[in-house]
């Protein structure tokens, strides 16, 4: 088993991928010595990496902290999207991973995204110890907790390395999260609507009124500049109103891509609030790119330290769960709102564009990403870099089959599937814990288990709702019986209906209407 965690950063993916292979990787901190002891097949030019490359890390001790080593080959390498890691040595590290039949694996993977790069990070390993006795109770807990906040580090990291961000860095608050999708219309269109004074794209069903900044050429059109201030009057489905004021503090549009950043002055609702911290105020980013087929790849960012719901402390279990109604909710209406909204502006669809349908992904969780043409500053292109839609692993190449079925693994050993181990619960627009990663070759790839689909239950009973994905990650590992059957819903993204867990027994087969070529999703990690 194992887990997937996944951030974006507004960095090229020439140029994360370049700091990645480098002889001192993106990501170790400043004391750490890489020492490369084989260094493998073929390797690229400006690469440190190759398939078959023998790594040594050591971090020394600092603080009192004990040193430790690591060693690991290299065992898968496409160039420009992903390098995987056998760890073999494993000394005086906090957490160590281990397998009963094989070793620990990592693998890292890129992908583009609006004006940044995707990163995931996938673990594979049956169990954690901690050598800390503090940790020793959860140990894996504490390890997944070590990656709260690793945007900011990376993005510190890309500066100090001399790179330009496409766009601002973001606040670094530690709630927030992304949600990504495409659009079957142009860039430049959808970046018109989303710069309307009035009624503007995405604030259908609201009363906006926008305060102009000063400036001296004032544009004839109604449409947005740097320093405008906007008020948002809204309700709520249940009843309830609320009131933002925000600033247009970030405004772009080049040929590498489109982009808006709104950072909230006030916020008054009588549910649900984002508040920041003493440093920095809440801000909503949109980053526009443009597709190979036309259409427009969007990328929304809600930059919040947290989201303050009232009646409820921040820590409370409510909390979380209007939270995660909250980003389903977006996940599942903006992709067919906004292209609906679109349409009814008189737009047509982009030539040889595809029918909208969303790629969403939280801070948690990553799905395919549509390739941009924006280059970075300071590397060359990487030539023939695979595109990013292009499966890696070893699934077949037939039309998936929507619906629920049951997966039986019979064979002991790890099972090559990688859960949402971030996931705080379950809601309808998710329907259960999500499958980020699947390993080529293994039991999960042979038996075509779908990448992205739902874990909703195990041997027979549901996962409750109040399950994580880190309490079905320690259930599963206990369950060392075989046959071990696992019953996975695959959503129909042409599908208008959701997935409701009273009505549909994870122990029944669901019939779905058979995806036509074009609605056939594709995924990569």
């Amino acid at each position: 088993m194992g887990f997937s965690v996944a951030f974006t950063i507004p960095f090229a993916r020439t140029d994360v991928w370049k700091e990645i292979v480098s002889e001192t990787p993106l990501g170790a901190s400043p004391t750490t010595i890489t020492e490369i002891l084989e260094k493998g097949v073929e390797p690229v030019a400006g690469s440190a990496i190759a398939l078959g490359t023998v790594r040594q890390i050591k971090v020394p001790s600092v603080g009192g902290t004990k040193p430790s080593r690591t060693k690991s080959r290299c065992v898968n390498f496409v160039n420009g999207s992903s390098v995987g890691w056998e760890l073999q040595e494993q000394e005086g590290t906090e957490f160590t991973l281990s397998t009963v039949m094989s070793q620990p694996k990592t693998e890292m993977t890129v992908t583009d995204v609006p004006l940044g790069t995707r990163i995931m990070l996938t673990y594979e390993y049956d169990e954690i110890k901690g050598s800390a006795s503090w940790c020793c109770d959860n140990p894996e807990k504490e390890f997944m907790n070590r990656f709260h906040g690793l945007d900011t580090h990376w993005n510190d990291q890309m500066l100090l390395r001399g790179y330009t961000s496409l766009t601002p860095i973001p606040a670094g608050h530690t709630g927030g999260f992304t949600v990504q999708f495409n659009l079957p219309y142009r860039r430049a269109d959808v970046f018109k609507e989303l710069t309307r004074s009035n009624n503007p794209l995405g604030g259908e069903g609201t009363t906006t009124e926008v305060e102009p900044a000063e400036r001296q050429n004032s544009s004839t059109e109604p449409f947005l500049n740097e320093g405008d201030k906007r008020k948002v009057e809204f309700n709520f489905k249940s009843g309830e109103k609320g009131k933002t004021v925000s600033e247009l503090v970030r405004l772009l549009d080049h040929p590498e891509g489109s982009f808006l950043l709104w950072r909230q002055i006030s916020s008054e609702s009588d549910l649900m609030n984002f508040r920041g911290n003493q440093e920095r105020a809440p801000e909503v980013s949109i980053a526009l790119a443009d597709n190979p087929d036309g259409s427009a790849s969007v990328l929304i960012r809600y930059d919040f330290h947290q989201l303050e719901v009232k009646g409820m402390a921040a820590c409370c279990p409510g909390a979380a769960a209007v939270k995660a109604d909250l980003v389903s909710s977006i996940k599942e209406h903006a992709p067919s709102s906004w292209s609906t909204s679109m349409a009814r502006r008189g737009y047509s669809e982009a030539k040889e564009s595809l029918t909208a349908k969303p790629e969403a992904a939280s801070t948690s969780q990553a799905d395919a990403a549509p390739s941009t043409a924006a280059a970075g500053a300071g590397a060359p292109q990487i030539e023939q870099a695979p595109p990013a839609a292009a499966s890696t692993g070893s699934q077949s190449d037939a039309a998936p089959v929507y619906g629920l079925k049951t997966y039986s693994f019979t064979e002991s050993g790890p099972l090559g599937i990688g859960l949402d181990g971030m996931q705080k619960t379950i809601t309808k627009a998710d329907p259960g814990i999500k499958i980020l990663n699947i390993t080529p070759d293994s039991q999960a790839a042979k038996l075509n288990v779908p990448l992205g689909s739902y874990l909703t239950g195990i041997n027979g009973s549901a996962i409750s709702k109040n399950n994580s994905g880190y309490d079905v990650l320690k259930k599963i590992q206990a369950t060392t019986a075989r046959p071990l059957n696992l019953h996975i819903y695959h959503k129909d993204p042409a599908s208008t209906t959701g997935f409701s867990a009273r009505s549909l027994s994870p122990f029944r087969s669901a019939s779905r209407k058979k995806p036509t070529p074009n609605q056939t999703p594709t995924q990569k990690l």
